[in-house]
């Protein structure tokens, strides 16, 4: 047959001389013969059955004599990207006149002869765009944070046996994208969203746009951390995956493929996924499908789908009308809806940014390529590490250095300072001011800044990521593909997100991270907090239950208070309804538990992404088997990168203060009672510095504490064991409390207060990977992430499809608690294009969202409810049957808050009646039980509390507390104060 044309060029097949000679006389179309290729939707076959003579090719036993037989009957064929027209089929069917295609790919057409023989073709592009770009993005945070082990994690108990490992940060990681073209760019502008930095490679340079273009695919993917393909497939892309490509990725690389199978050379792939040579993949097509290697079964740094890019109902639904529509124009004689000519691309985007050539900026040291990128945009930029004589350097340009950029490692000492007399500002890209002279630089008047809230995007992405991963099945995609299930049938339907409405609880620095990338999505956003934000444009609703009835995605990222306990309750679950999606990165407690739970179950909410849990990491075992939830250990902060950032800043505020220690003060002298296990790197770095005790480990407490509570002056809690009042009577010298953790429900502040103890906790530097989880949970528990992945492994995929899951972008996503963390999951989900509402105590002064005084309104008004509040007297059990009902069987409950947010018993019984579509849960009443009968569904992702489990976060939190306790001791000015 004659080459075929690559779809990426101009005019693969124009609209002159192809119109068919129609009759002039009425049309009748049920006397036209279609033949339907193999089966696709139910929908699309019956609306074919009732407009044309539909022959289903599947069904015909001897297929060459039946040919033969309706040769000349056949006028149409619709295919899609499994089976379509070659240039046998098409000689063998003289009346043929169009060929439909059920999807974009057109691989399977034989586009040369058809264009030679005046047969039109049509596809359905645009319609799947959002879906898949939706997809993509789960597949990488699902692959990075490790969604669907953590999902099976729970289910399998193994919480109760210690926390789940920690895993790797989204935001801020250079993507690089395989093809520029409507779905590419769709991946883009989320990825951007999440502040990643995006390279490209196509054919030809694309002239309008702003990302860097790379002439092939090996420089591409040495200069990115993930690789994305998104081409179509042709005899030049195909096995575009191979060794090279593979190993110029590397070990820390990640490859993400929503093309099609043979773009990757397999054999290869597995090798090195196997062999360490590959970080991680996360993959929706395969070479042999339903074939999987089996190799990768057992992979946790894998992702499997069983080929569900588009699979939501709304979207197959879109596509079919579609391919119908098409159908019908060209049997009418009217222009296709949708012809294969027209070029894929993408209008122009301006470089807006004003270039400040002139002004030099000094870098101390390598940091991150976007970083010296976007410098080299703006400014004139001197690389101090490409200097060779830094003496003849600075005699030479010190009067045109007016700014330095340095980092935690390398920062600005005095000699460097007195020896730029221009020097006007010194930035830091990192929190840690330790290798800055902060003294010198007062004298000088030159200001100084640094990053404090480098965990905002992570736990943003992870609540796209839960809404991606919960409409979508990810998870049960995953175990489909893995189980051998696929074999057996296409995996079912899920549901888009792009263009779902998102309310957002808490619109804080994570809550607008959130919105930011739901809107990338095409997500309107709303959102709920105590008050409404004057400076933000989302619809804002003063109550949590109006947001819930006004979104179908809401995403708890609020601070966890007495206000806020419990903010999703029976209400706010109701008003989400059961074609809504809760998503929790907030706090467990942020959860009617019971409520969320009984809403899964009953089908009264739609689906759940949760990271957080009100008894952690205790988990609702009602949740374990349900599909359209995905659970997350609390591991929203849990990558490497935001615990390295945010270390940096710890240790550099350290030694920023303490840099003029009193010589006579010993450190060692001082007790400090450590309450329950943490972080190792934690007590190891106490047990440098102070007289250690680990409160765990002592057999008899009360006999410990008569005997060394003189010594203790110092308590590190956290979540889980804090500091009651009884145990701040048995310290009579006890002056300081630092919590490792936001959260500070666990300590007794009146008692504290009373006595005159500081209290402490690590604000901020967890807000990114705790919002990163909940935009995982959403996404988990809409798409089904765990549930596809489980799908896949089993083998259940050689036995049919996957059912089609939920889209995420677009939906609405109401927070409960729109303080640090809901903000950054508000900013996230609008990346998505989900509208964000959120509910708090008072309406926040300057957003946008739409707020709503009650949670109940909230729940009403969005599709997923997010606990991000605050754990307080308020807030627990905040969500409740009432706030479950107003979700409705359609919401989505996420919970990454507190487990006792919610009412347990009533989620669980919600979940198993029908009366709440899904719930993505990271923490839980009674951690670490979670609820057995969440086990089964497939509409609940389950997360052993691992919202700010990464290894970056977990090393800044503990230098952080330690920073907090050497500052007391000093005598210092504590970093994080609360009392």
């Amino acid at each position: 047959s004659p080459k075929v044309p690559n779809p990426l060029s101009t005019s693969v097949i124009t609209e002159t001389n192809t119109r068919p000679n129609l009759p002039k006389k009425k049309l009748k179309m049920e006397a036209i013969g279609v033949l339907m290729m193999c089966p696709m939707s139910a929908y699309l076959e019956n609306e074919l059955d009732k407009r044309f003579k539909l022959f289903r090719f599947w069904n015909q036993p001897q297929k060459e004599e039946f040919v033969k037989e309706k040769a000349n009957s056949i006028r149409a064929i619709v295919g899609n990207a499994s089976a379509g027209a070659d240039a046998k089929l098409i000689d063998s069917l003289p009346g043929l006149e169009i060929v439909a295609s059920y999807s974009v790919g057109l691989d399977k057409i034989d586009l040369g002869y058809c264009k030679e023989k005046g047969i039109r073709v049509s596809n359905t592009p645009d319609v799947l765009t959002d879906d898949v770009a939706d997809l993509a993005i789960g597949l990488i945070l699902a692959t990075l944070r490790q969604i669907c082990a953590c999902d099976r994690y729970v289910r399998s108990g193994l919480w109760t046996k210690g926390d789940f490992k920690l895993t790797t940060k989204f935001s801020g990681k250079s993507v690089g994208l395989i093809g520029l073209g409507r779905i590419g760019l769709a991946v883009a502008q989320r990825a951007e969203a999440f502040g990643c930095p995006i390279s490209y490679y196509t054919r030809s340079e694309k002239p309008d746009s702003k990302y860097k273009y790379y002439s092939n695919v090996i420089d591409l993917a040495s200069n990115c951390q993930i690789l994305v393909v998104a081409c179509p497939l042709t005899k030049e892309t195909r096995h575009i995956i191979n060794r090279e490509v593979i190993d110029a990725l590397g070990p820390k690389g990640v490859l993400i493929n929503i093309g099609r199978g043979p773009h990757v050379d397999e054999p290869e792939l597995v090798s090195a996924l196997v062999e360490g040579r590959l970080g991680g993949a996360g993959l929706d097509v395969f070479e042999n499908e339903p074939e999987v290697p089996e190799q990768l079964f057992g992979l946790d740094n894998v992702v499997l789908l069983p080929h569900v890019g588009s699979g939501t109902v709304e979207t197959r639904n879109a596509m079919a009308d579609l391919v119908i529509g098409n159908l019908e124009a060209h049997f009418l004689g009217k222009p296709l809806l949708t012809p294969v000519y027209v070029k894929y691309g993408f209008s122009a985007v301006r470089e807006s940014e004003e270039k400040m050539e002139k002004i030099g900026v000094w870098m101390t040291c390598p940091m991150s390529t976007y970083l010296q990128q976007e410098l080299a945009k703006r400014f004139q930029v001197f690389k101090s590490w490409e200097i060779p004589s830094m003496a003849e350097f600075l005699h030479q340009h010190s009067h045109s250095i007016r700014a330095v950029v340095g980092n935690g490692a390398y920062g600005v000492d005095s000699e460097l300072i007195e020896s730029l007399p221009s020097l006007e500002i010194v930035a830091s890209h990192s929190a840690g001011l330790d290798q800055i002279d902060l003294v010198k630089c007062k004298d000088k008047g030159i200001r100084v800044t640094y990053t404090p809230d480098a965990l905002t995007e992570e736990v943003a992405d992870w609540a796209i990521l839960l809404i991606l991963a919960t409409l979508r099945r990810i998870c049960v995609c995953d175990r489909f593909v893995r189980s051998g299930l696929w074999k057996n049938g296409d995996f079912s339907l899920t549901t888009k997100f792009s263009g779902k409405s998102v309310g957002i609880i808490g619109l804080g620095r994570i809550g607008s991270a959130i919105a930011k990338r739901a809107e990338a999505f095409g997500c309107p956003i709303s959102y709920s907090s105590r008050s409404q934000k004057p400076d933000v444009r989302y619809k804002y609703y003063p109550r949590v239950v109006d947001l819930a009835a006004n979104c179908q995605i809401l995403v708890v990222a609020c601070a966890l208070t007495n206000q806020t306990h419990h903010i999703i309750n029976r209400d706010i679950i109701d008003a989400l309804g059961p074609k809504g999606v809760l998503i929790n990165i907030g706090r467990g407690p942020h959860v009617d538990e019971p409520e969320l739970v009984s809403a899964l179950v009953e089908g009264r909410l739609g689906g759940a992404g949760l990271d957080v849990f009100e008894d952690e990491p205790e988990v609702p075992k009602q949740l374990l088997g349900l599909n359209n939830v995905v659970l997350s250990p609390h591991v929203a902060t849990g990558s490497v990168e935001t615990r390295k950032t945010m270390a940096d800043l710890v240790i550099g505020n350290l030694e920023a203060h303490f840099q003029k220690r009193d010589s006579d003060f010993r450190m060692e002298d001082v007790g400090v009672l450590m309450t329950c296990p943490m972080s190792s790197y934690l007590e190891e770095h106490l047990d440098k510095r102070f007289n250690l005790f680990r409160f765990w480990t002592v057999p008899s407490k009360n006999q410990f504490l008569r005997e060394n509570s003189n010594h203790i002056r110092a308590v590190v809690g956290n979540t889980t064991f804090g500091a009651d009042s009884e145990l701040v009577e048995s310290l009579p010298k006890l002056e300081i409390v630092a919590s490792y953790s936001v959260g500070l429900d666990k300590i007794d502040l009146a008692k504290c207060n009373e006595r005159g103890i500081r209290v402490t906790n690590t604000p901020d530097v967890l807000t990114d990977d705790v919002a990163d989880l909940a935009i995982g949970l959403i996404l988990a528990t809409l798409r089904k992430i765990c549930a596809c992945d489980g799908f896949v492994r089993s083998g259940s995929w050689r036995n049919g499809d996957f059912e089609l899951t939920t889209k995420f972008s677009g939906k609405s996503v109401g927070i409960v608690g729109l303080g640090r963390i809901g903000s950054a999951i508000a900013r996230r989900a609008e990346a998505f294009g989900c509208p964000i509402s959120y509910y708090s105590r008072s309406k926040k002064p300057n957003t946008d969202y739409k707020y709503y005084t009650n949670i109940v309104e909230l729940a009403t008004n969005c599709q997923i409810l997010l606990v991000a509040c605050a754990l307080t007297d308020e807030t627990r059990r905040i969500v409740n049957r009432e706030v479950i009902d107003a979700l409705g069987p359609k919401g989505i409950l996420i919970n990454i808050g507190r487990g006792q947010h919610i009412d347990e018993p009533e989620l669980v019984s919600a979940l198993l009646e029908g009366r709440l579509g899904g719930a993505g849960l990271d923490v839980f009443e009674n951690e670490p039980d979670a609820p057995k009968r969440l086990f089964g569904l497939q509409n609940v992702v389950l997360m052993p509390h691992v919202g700010s489990d990464t290894l970056e976060t977990g090393k800044a939190m503990a230098d952080l507390v330690i920073a907090n306790l050497e500052a007391h001791f000093m005598k210092k000015e504590l970093l994080t104060p609360v009392v």
